[in-house]
């Protein structure tokens, strides 16, 4: 028991801190699901499926919702206008500082907080909205997350680290690095325009929204939205013609709204400001200097559930396991849907005998995004609860999900240990 404690304290750096006529329409064609003939379903159906079973992982990869219900109702206000009769959209706030925008088969529709942080106007919002749903009705985001792979399974009930728990997690942790092609930019882009027309909205913001995307240089943009959706100067002035013949009767600006909505965000954007820099501080090894900045942001930002998860795993590095605790159980009183708060508060309770409590944090963790640091974690809670075969069950699928690593090879002599 002694060597699996210590094991936990010397990981805590790995375990926490790894630290979303017009165009063609996408081609139908039938597929059989494995083991049930029966069930014939189209493409469309299953990339609809698709999307739905990575959307909750994919969020979570992306900070997890961010926490400001009105913000989210406004999103998905604007995005409802710009729908076609009969057609499906959820569009969501991610917590991540990155500008980035991401589109799953089905309809589902992720725009950073960072993306969203630099919009002044709701037409450039539209315009980003309107060409996410161009990649979905066009097939380009059911070929990006891989709906034609095989189908992903049911989320599993209770927290589970089992094979079928953990595929829809590595298929969004893969859709995050993936790019669409110049030709996909291209058709996503005119079809937008003709979508934002028949909203009331200016289509011209479409072609405003790229020119805009293509002044950034900064590592954030081509990290995030630069990188996913490649653009091309080329296609803006041969489309620029065209987007003035579809100008119509604007009906919508909605700025009131707009300003109004974005009222929190834009309160605590010095808080995020700070967050940023405590991160870059920390992936540099200035972990005294990180702690310092990610005070000042919680500071700034005193109700921002993630700078103070941020603050709290800090400190779990740093060793003061009650500032740890403290930070990390205010962060999770704000905001209990983001796996990473919960798993360093359960890591927390762990670390100072709170066996119980920890379990409780950990499967929730689990529940959110199966990981295989909160896994490991949780074995361990079991062990020291006494629940062997619990322990064993999931050390047992942290070993086979990656015999390699260190906590495969860690997880594995415990599983060793218990079974003798």
């Amino acid at each position: 028991m002694t060597r699996s404690i210590l094991l936990s304290g010397a990981l805590v750096l790995m375990l926490l801190l790894a630290a979303c006529g017009g165009p063609r329409m996408a081609p139908r064609s039938q597929v059989v699901l494995p083991g049930k003939a029966a069930d014939v379903v189209s493409a469309d159906e299953r990339a609809n499926r698709t999307g739905e079973r990575l959307f909750p992982a994919t969020c979570q990869l992306l900070g997890g919702l961010y926490p400001d219900n009105p913000l989210q109702a406004y999103l998905q206000k604007v995005g409802k206008h710009l729908l076609a009769p009969g057609e499906a959209g959820r569009f969501v706030v991610v917590n991540e500082s990155r500008p980035d925008a991401l589109a799953l088969p089905g309809g589902f529709i992720l725009v950073t907080r960072g993306l969203l942080a630099e919009f002044e106007r709701e037409g450039p919002l539209a315009a980003l909205l309107a060409h996410q749903l161009e990649h979905v009705r066009q097939g380009h985001a059911a070929h990006l997350a891989g709906a034609s792979q095989g189908e992903l399974p049911p989320p599993v009930s209770g927290p589970s680290y089992a094979p079928e728990a953990r595929l829809a997690p590595e298929r969004a942790s893969l859709l995050l690095k993936s790019r669409f092609t110049a030709r996909q930019e291209a058709e996503a882009l005119r079809g937008s325009l003709s979508r934002l027309a028949k909203a009331g909205y200016d289509p011209r913001e479409g072609l405003r929204l790229q020119e805009f995307f293509l002044a950034q240089g900064e590592a954030g943009w081509r990290e995030g939205m630069l990188k996913r959706h490649p653009l091309s100067g080329k296609d803006l002035k041969a489309l620029d013609r065209e987007s003035g013949a579809l100008v119509g009767a604007v009906t919508r600006t909605g700025n009131g709204e707009f300003n109004q909505a974005l009222k929190r965000l834009r309160a605590n954007l010095p808080g995020y400001v700070l967050y940023d820099e405590a991160r870059a501080l920390e992936r540099g090894g200035q972990l005294r200097e990180a702690v310092a900045t990610y005070l000042r942001a919680a500071t700034a930002a005193p109700e921002e559930s993630i700078i103070l998860a941020a603050l709290g795993t800090a400190y779990l590095q740093a060793g003061d396991l009650g500032s740890a605790r403290l930070h990390l159980a205010k962060a999770v009183a704000l905001d209990q849907r983001y796996y990473y708060s919960r798993m360093g508060l359960g890591y927390a309770h762990l670390q100072q005998a709170g066996t119980a409590a920890a379990i409780a944090e950990l499967e929730a963790s689990l529940r959110l995004l199966p990981s295989q640091r909160a896994a490991f974690l949780l074995a361990e809670a079991y062990e020291k609860e006494g629940k062997s075969p619990a322990a064993r069950e999931f050390y047992r699928a942290v070993a086979e999900a990656d015999s390699r690593s260190k906590l495969g090879k860690f997880a594995a002599e415990r599983l060793r240990f218990l079974e003798e």
